[in-house]
């Protein structure tokens, strides 16, 4: 989510559909959608999005294309999508506009965008007027009528997002729809301090990382690359546990970061680990998790706690692949943390 060049007034963003794995590590019924949009980053109304929607049931994944200019407004949404097939690529672009669909943040509409680039469908919603799908009617504006419900505040953010909807859909899931392969978000946002499409992960000056907050079944991680893509990606259910680390790391580039560190004699939660090291919260390393020569590898994205500086401490979850030469597999980024540690090992 990019916050640090408001007012965002269009984003835009290439993706790939994902295959939905049905019943995938256990699932049943979820959804996820995969969008780009402008505004909506505090929490208020004045979200224009659009994407597509993958859902899955323990035997079928089925996709549609949808747009919609969140919340409160009656007309929302509406209809004239198409359903992408699984390996395509797609363009979609979002932003704020007028009745005849030229960019303007105060011109009262949202219009919408979606091409599939590999079959030409298309999902266009950029006239009041337009059918089947039309740009869609903004709500009064909280800094013109404060106190009418679900008032529309415009442009604080701009997003590339997959969202878990199994809550809204199938209650009380919250469990991820399982897909593959990974899914790359490559897109850009105009900003009204610069007057361009300019605003990328690599530059704006405020981001955000979202990250996955559910507690059942399937998981996803996400990761920044270094000019404007954002990657997501499932991890199967996988029991892991906190890992705690002393910097100075070094963490190499993408696509499959590594992290090399050395093993603590004991458990963070008895002694720290020490400069370049990593331990357990409740012991000591044993058996295949130690490598010769202190070769011992972090496999996958750190994220904010990445190249970790000498003195600072990390808090991670990670599971060891036997699979994979043993590498530590990263499934969570707690952040940066101080001691003293706790000798529990379950992962908050």
């Amino acid at each position: 989510m990019l916050t640090g060049a408001p007012d965002y007034s269009l984003v835009e963003a290439t993706f790939n559909v994902p295959t939905g794995i049905p019943g995938g590590d256990g699932t049943t019924d979820t959804v996820i959608s995969v969008w780009v949009g402008v505004g909506g980053g505090t929490g208020q109304a004045g979200l224009m999005q659009d994407g597509i929607d993958v859902w899955s049931t323990p035997t079928t994944a089925s996709y549609n294309s949808f747009q919609e200019y969140c919340c409160g407004d009656s007309n929302q949404t509406n209809g004239g999508g198409f359903s992408p097939n699984p390996g395509d690529q797609l363009y979609a672009q979002a932003w704020y506009c007028d009745a005849t669909g030229n960019r303007n943040i105060n011109g009262g509409y949202g219009c919408a965008f979606v091409q599939d680039m590999t079959s030409t469908a298309t999902l266009s919603c950029i006239s009041a007027t337009g059918s089947p799908c039309a740009s869609v009617k903004a709500n009064a504006l909280c800094s013109i009528s404060p106190t009418t419900p679900n008032c529309f505040v415009l442009g604080p953010s701009a997003e590339f997002i997959i969202e878990n909807d199994s809550p809204q859909a199938h209650p009380p899931s919250t469990a991820f729809t399982d897909f593959t392969p990974k899914v790359t978000m490559a897109g850009s946002a105009f900003s009204t301090q610069t007057n361009n499409l300019s605003q990328t992960i690599s530059n704006d000056p405020t981001i955000t990382l979202l990250t996955d907050w559910t507690t059942d079944g399937t998981h996803i991680l996400v990761a920044l690359g270094t000019t404007d893509q954002t990657y997501f990606w499932i991890e199967p259910r996988q029991p892991s546990y906190p890992l705690y680390c002393q910097g100075p790391l070094s963490t190499s580039p993408a696509p499959t970061p590594l992290t090399q560190f050395k093993w603590a004699s004991q458990g963070a939660g008895a002694k720290s680990p020490g400069p370049g090291e990593c331990a357990w919260a409740d012991r000591g390393p044993r058996g295949t998790e130690i490598k010769a020569g202190d070769t011992n590898l972090i496999s996958g994205y750190l994220n904010q706690v990445a190249n970790l500086p000498a003195g600072k401490y990390m808090e991670i979850g990670v599971y060891r692949d036997a699979t994979d030469n043993n590498d530590m597999v990263v499934t969570q980024i707690v952040g940066l943390v101080s001691p003293p540690f706790s000798a529990s090992p379950t992962l908050p």
